[in-house]
């Protein structure tokens, strides 16, 4: 990633030197609103641990409003 961009830590951040269950590629699409098939298939734990409002819907993670 780059570190070009500004950023505050909120406390809802995935750990550091814990890998991010999504690639870059997969996590753009549904931040864009995509219905996105990951190729790691993370568990509902995951899931839920992961920051923001995700959804998963017949192995298919999408954010949700």
């Amino acid at each position: 990633m780059q570190d070009d961009v500004c950023k505050i830590r909120t406390g809802y951040e995935w750990p550091d030197g814990r890998p991010f269950p999504l690639t870059p590629e997969e996590a753009y699409w549904i931040i864009r609103g995509w219905l996105v098939l990951p190729a790691s298939q993370p568990d509902v734990t995951h899931l839920h641990e992961m920051p923001g409002r995700l959804e998963m819907l017949n192995g298919y993670i999408a954010l949700t409003h």
